[in-house]
């Protein structure tokens, strides 16, 4: 049985990216450039993970973001700017 997700708060800064280059699922999405994780690809939890949409703060200024950690992709329940 594989255990849920655990619940991260992390800091970064926000920047638009091109993910998943050269396969299918290539996009451009907003991503957390942390210095613990690396590039994250941000996801609110229950949007469209295909939806860039509009930025969940202002591109290059530092956040700290709570939600899941998955892989390379941080799917946020909350996000501030700090």
């Amino acid at each position: 049985m594989e255990k849920p997700p655990k619940t991260v708060r992390l800091r970064g800064r926000i920047a638009s990216a091109v993910v998943r280059r050269g396969t299918a699922s290539e996009h451009e999405a907003w991503v957390l450039e942390s210095k613990q994780h690396g590039r994250l690809v941000l996801k609110r939890l229950g949007g469209n993970p295909y939806e860039q949409g509009p930025p969940p703060a202002e591109p290059g200024c530092e956040v700290e973001a709570e939600g899941y950690l998955i892989g390379k992709e941080l799917r946020y329940t909350a996000l501030r700017r700090v």
